[in-house]
């Protein structure tokens, strides 16, 4: 009989960013030294956290999804997305959030403090 999934790992599952990670990979998350859920929890947080840094430096500086969304050369939508943690920046993306943000693309990806 199979286990009830949990529901972190449910909700993860939900998400476009875990769907774009092999199942294998997942699966194998022993390989880190984790549960899958954890694993998926921490994919989960990581599109939430980005989506959080990009709404903050926006905020921070006054400026609209649509500015912001042609500033990336996206649709607004893609950058409401991207700040509900619905999808993530691709990476050339990024480097444009980086560039109009004037920080660093770590900063973006949640990997450096902001100065």
């Amino acid at each position: 009989m199979r286990k009830k999934m949990s529901n972190t790992l449910e909700n993860c599952r939900k998400s476009v960013i875990y769907k774009k990670i092999p199942i294998k990979l997942v699966k194998n998350a022993s390989i880190f030294g984790i549960t899958q859920d954890i694993f998926a929890k921490r994919v989960y947080n990581i599109g939430m956290e980005i989506g959080k840094i990009i709404r903050e430096l926006r905020f921070e500086r006054n400026v609209s999804q649509e500015d912001l969304a042609i500033a990336c050369q996206v649709q607004q939508s893609a950058v409401s997305k991207w700040e509900r943690g619905a999808t993530t920046p691709t990476a050339d993306k990024i480097v444009l959030l980086a560039k109009f943000f004037e920080v660093s693309s770590d900063y973006i990806l949640g990997l450096e403090k902001h100065l």
